[in-house]
């Protein structure tokens, strides 16, 4: 009985761990391509730098390349995080300390000093873009 019941209770732990997987949780379902929206917000922006950047920062919350232009300029960074995590102390991938070492190895930015709990992937964008920063690619 003991093992029926230890058997039982993993069973669900698995189903839950899967139920809650990154790799599950589809966020961006239904979305067409947000490439329009981006040069409409960025229209001074090559899309070649729009698309690098969107890559990065698809890469570092392992979204699939494919699936990165499903990004819209004023989806938060939290928000996408806890999508991909809906409960709250979970272990994670470390998305935020992959962006961040990303984003200074990359284009000397510290992703601390410009955060803040609504930090949107535009505005991250925005700043990386300004003037009197070095081109994107």
């Amino acid at each position: 009985m003991v093992l029926l019941l230890v058997v039982f209770g993993a069973a669900v732990v698995v189903g839950l761990l899967f139920l809650v997987s990154p790799q599950c949780v589809e966020v961006y379902q239904g979305r067409q391509c947000m490439g329009k929206l981006w040069r409409m917000q960025f229209p001074g922006s090559p899309k070649e730098d729009i698309r690098q950047f969107l890559w990065l920062f698809a890469s570092a919350f392992a979204i699939p390349r494919r699936q990165a232009l499903l990004l819209r300029p004023d989806d938060e960074l939290l928000a996408i995080y806890r999508a991909r995590y809906p409960v709250g102390g979970w272990p994670d991938a470390l998305e935020f300390e992959t962006l961040a070492n990303d984003l200074d190895r990359v284009h000397h930015l510290s992703l601390e000093k410009i955060w803040h709990d609504r930090l949107s992937v535009g505005e991250l964008f925005a700043t990386l873009s300004a003037p009197g920063r070095k081109s994107l690619n």
